[in-house]
């Protein structure tokens, strides 16, 4: 094979390599939010302040991928990011809650089934006067999530919002 030849081939896999990867893309990846705004009060309805609230859904909610085998999923879970804010002295905070993952949506909002509402959560709460508690319980609003020394009412829950920009 002539010199000239082997141009023009190497030339023509480089194309063809360009060109299927130009129309095949990547997988659609998307990162949206959801906000929760959330009251903490003590079993006699006092308001408190300074308590760290950590929130991220439940291994059952956040494991959909089923061709993964279970202990990598919730290794995988282990490992994620907890949302956390700290309330203030009125006992109301606000949690971001991020997910980036596949979305083949096409649409300006995350779809209906992107929202945590309804869904298992686990919630940590902890304050240095008072201990930690942990609790897994439904994401809802107007929910009241009674632990021992601890009460949580979800006050209003935001739809979920894609945080990128096409």
């Amino acid at each position: 094979m002539s010199q000239q030849n082997g141009r023009v081939l190497r030339s023509l896999h480089v194309l063809l390599i360009v060109v299927v990867g130009a129309t095949t893309g990547c997988d659609p990846v998307r990162t949206m939010e959801q906000k929760v705004d959330i009251l903490v009060t003590d079993g006699m309805e006092i308001p408190l302040s300074g308590v760290t609230v950590k929130l991220k859904p439940a291994f059952e909610t956040s494991s959909r991928a089923n061709n993964i085998p279970e202990s990598k999923r919730r290794e995988n879970w282990q490992r994620a990011e907890w949302s956390s804010t700290t309330t203030s002295a009125e006992g109301q905070a606000t949690i971001r809650i991020e997910g980036t993952g596949l979305d083949f949506n096409k649409g300006e909002q995350p779809e209906k089934t992107r929202s945590l509402e309804g869904k298992r959560i686990v919630l940590i709460l902890e304050s240095e006067g008072i201990g930690t508690e942990s609790i897994e319980a439904n994401l809802a609003l107007g929910e009241i999530i009674e632990l021992t020394r601890y009460k949580l009412t979800i006050v209003s829950l935001s739809v979920p919002q894609y945080l990128d920009r096409e």
